[in-house]
């Protein structure tokens, strides 16, 4: 095992492919893998505009993740755990295609948002991500109609 994260720094390309065996072996198609794989790069895209602009706080992470999660699913990260009835696994891990897809959609229109309004500190990212949530949640609502017969799958 140790041996193995050695070689991954190495060759990155081994990491990735661990964890897509990982998902295969859960039984994850491909096409989910592939979602998942570009949502955890985009997160990260997320994340480090956040940082660059102010955002430093494990708390203030949580609070606005929870905003965009509340934008599509009405439940803050937590809930949305419980509704699943998850404990410590990842809630993405655990997510549908539609689920993660959503998701995705929320943190890029807060990503791409924050790099139009520019905001700084956690107090300015709030009231972008509310103008977001607000958006996003009509978005849903007008575009992908089909979401509200599938929306806790």
């Amino acid at each position: 095992m140790g041996n193995d994260r050695i070689n991954e720094v190495f060759d990155p390309e081994l990491a990735i492919n661990h964890a897509v065996d990982y998902y295969r072996s859960r039984g994850y198609d491909d096409n989910w893998i592939k979602s998942r794989m570009t949502g955890i790069v985009d997160r990260r895209k997320l994340t480090d505009v956040w940082e660059e602009n102010g955002i430093t706080k494990n708390i203030e992470y949580a609070v606005l993740t929870n905003e965009i999660y509340q934008a599509w699913s009405g439940m803050k990260a937590f809930e949305y755990k419980e509704f699943k009835r998850i404990r410590k696994e990842s809630l993405r891990d655990n997510m549908t295609d539609m689920e993660v897809a959503l998701t995705d959609l929320g943190e890029i229109a807060t990503r791409e948002l924050a790099k139009k309004h520019r905001p700084s500190g956690y107090e300015s990212f709030s009231q972008t991500i509310g103008r977001q949530s607000f958006s996003v949640y009509w978005l849903i609502y007008w575009v992908c109609p089909i979401f509200v017969l599938c929306k806790f799958m």
